[in-house]
């Protein structure tokens, strides 16, 4: 292996550990907490709180105008001064949050539900825009620890605060959103302290503030349709089926969230990775093989979580909850597309390519609203799962064929589409409870990995070669 790629692998793996440890605790800490959140709320409490998140998630990137995205990509570059990047991105999100506090008590447009929980949905949008800038900051000025750290932080807090709120005081859905709060705001002041950020003389780059804007404006239509594709859905269910039903669908939504934390891990850091090495004479041959272990490692962990869903649920979801087991196979292969076109949208973020991202999330919202109106309203929640399966896959499909703009992915697309029909069978069979379903979905798994067994191996190889492991006879 050539030093130079050799020392490229080792950062990555770098970036990849330090996101590992953030990642663990935002998502397995807060996934062990499920049982917890079946037990004492109700499917509409929880219905309620998934949809003031679901809420700040589509509105944060308009009212921001996406500034979050920014804020990475220009700490990184080393032509401007971090403390204006960071100024302007704060200055963005306060102009955001006055314009929520004014707007929220006088506007309906989210439903009756939403207007009741306005406050808490302000709160909480502060919070996460507040968390985010600052995270996208430490991160891009190389203090990935801090961030990593700043994450287990988060959900520390929400466990502690989750625990006495639920359980000590009975406090319901309200203590459940009071531990959102002190999450997004206990880890940002963490950030601040532990990053070192002093802003001593606030003030705005007009300039440098109208690049990041023009940046990152082209990728709101994109975060937009990208929320469409997840959680579009939840919102059609309320309109035909109620939020009760809604909020047992979102709780199938915490067994894929274990293949988005393997996502989230590699997607952090190859983000930062693929900024870095941009434009290399070797980043064709340096994608490929990240991304083709990226894909690889997600096809396993998707097939293994589809095969045992079904038990993993069992533990998890109390009695009035578990029926929604039946959806988790459908949208763990949905997960499976998701993750592997946010692995390709940094790729297009690093070369600032954000024009490239639009086309194929636009396409695939469109698909994922037009047939879920139809589909839930005929197969209930089960139709969402599928449709949101198909608009991942279509969004996939089409960033792949436009990836080839930035970068030469080398990819056998006649393995992966193999791959691919094999977990989706899998999915079906063990959703539907065919017979023989769990002996398929085994076999299925067999095949998967004699697919892959030579590329494995040879990524073995190269870790032990990577880190200089001998091997012992």
């Amino acid at each position: 292996m050539e030093k130079g790629m050799k020392q490229k692998y080792k950062m990555f793996f770098s970036d990849t550990v330090a996101f590992t440890i953030s990642s663990f605790a935002s998502k397995i800490l807060g996934f062990l907490l499920i049982p917890l959140y079946t037990a004492v709320l109700s499917a509409e409490q929880y219905g309620v709180a998934d949809l003031i998140t679901n809420t700040v998630n589509v509105v944060y990137p308009i009212m921001t105008l996406s500034i979050m995205e920014a804020t990475l990509r220009f700490a990184f570059d080393e032509k401007n001064n971090n403390t204006d990047v960071l100024n302007n991105s704060l200055f963005v999100i306060g102009i955001a949050e006055f314009i929520i506090l004014i707007m929220c008590p006088f506007s309906n447009i989210f439903g009756k539900t939403m207007h009741d929980y306005w406050l808490w949905f302000a709160v909480i949008f502060g919070g996460f825009n507040l968390q985010e800038v600052l995270a996208q900051y430490t991160k891009g000025i190389n203090k990935t620890k801090v961030f990593a750290i700043a994450g287990v932080i988060q959900t520390l807090v929400i466990i502690i605060s989750n625990i006495v709120g639920l359980l000590v005081f009975k406090g319901g859905l309200t203590a459940y959103l009071l531990s959102i709060v002190l999450g997004y705001y206990l880890s940002s002041v963490y950030l601040i302290v532990a990053a070192k950020i002093r802003v001593k003389h606030f003030s705005i780059n007009w300039e440098l503030l109208k690049e990041m804007i023009q940046f990152s404006i082209p990728t709101i239509p994109v975060l937009v349709a990208w929320w469409i594709n997840t959680s579009a859905d939840k919102y059609i269910i309320i309109a035909y089926q109620g939020i009760a039903e809604s909020g047992i669908y979102s709780v199938a939504y915490k067994i894929p969230s274990i293949l988005a934390m393997v996502t989230s891990i590699f997607t952090s850091a190859w983000t930062i990775s693929a900024i870095k090495n941009i434009g290399e004479e070797d980043n064709d041959e340096y994608q490929t093989n990240i991304y083709r272990f990226f894909n690889i490692v997600n096809v396993l962990v998707c097939s293994v979580l589809i095969l045992f869903s079904k038990d993993i649920s069992s533990i998890l979801f109390s009695d009035s909850f578990f029926v929604a087991w039946h959806y988790v196979p459908i949208l763990l292969v949905a997960y499976l597309f998701s993750g592997l076109s946010g692995f390709m949208a940094s790729s297009f973020r690093a070369a600032k390519y954000t024009k490239g991202l639009f086309s194929s999330t636009v396409i695939g919202a469109i698909i994922n609203i037009g047939l879920n109106f139809y589909c839930v309203k005929r197969f209930g929640s089960m139709g969402a799962a599928f449709t949101t399966m198909l608009g991942f896959a279509v969004v996939f499909y089409i960033r792949r064929q436009s990836m080839q703009k930035i970068v030469n992915l080398r990819i056998n697309i006649v393995k992966d589409s193999l791959m691919y029909v094999l977990l989706l069978v899998q999915a079906i069979v063990i959703s539907f409870e065919v017979s023989y379903s769990w002996c398929t979905a085994i076999i299925i798994l067999i095949l998967l990995i004699l697919i892959n067994y030579k590329y494995i191996f040879g990524i073995l190889k190269t870790f032990f070669s990577m880190f200089k492991i001998k091997e012992r006879g």
